[in-house]
C-alpha cells in the first residue's frame, strides 16, 4: 500500500501505472475522479451552505457512485483478479462476459 502523496504526485504515478482499460485501471480512474468530484462538492457545501458531512459519509457516497456505474458494465473479462475486485467492491458478477 502506498502512503499519502500530493495530487500532482498521484496523477504522475497514475499516468505511469494505471494505463489501459482493464477493470483495475478503470476502477482506479473512477475512484480518483469520483473522489475529486465529491470532495469539491463537499467543499462547496461547507463554504456556501455551511453544512458538512463526516469523512465516512463522503467515502460511502463515492463507493455507491462507483458501484452504480460499474453495475451497468458488461463484457468484462472474467479473471481471478477481476473477480476479487468485484468481491471487494460488492459488484455483481453480471458484469463478466459469457466468453
Amino acid at each position: 500500500m502506498r502512503g499519502l502523496i500530493s495530487l500532482d504526485q498521484e496523477i504522475g504515478w497514475a499516468s505511469q501505472h494505471m494505463t489501459g482499460n482493464g477493470l483495475q485501471q478503470s476502477l482506479y480512474k473512477m475512484v480518483l475522479a469520483a473522489s475529486l468530484y465529491h470532495i469539491w462538492l463537499e467543499r462547496n457545501k461547507r463554504v456556501f451552505q455551511r453544512s458538512q458531512r463526516d469523512v465516512l459519509s463522503l467515502v460511502s457516497v463515492v463507493k455507491a457512485d462507483i458501484r452504480s456505474c460499474l453495475s451497468l458494465w458488461r463484457k468484462v473479462k472474467c479473471s481471478a483478479k477481476n473477480q476479487r475486485l468485484c468481491a471487494m467492491w460488492n459488484i455483481s458478477e453480471a458484469i463478466f462476459s459469457a466468453i
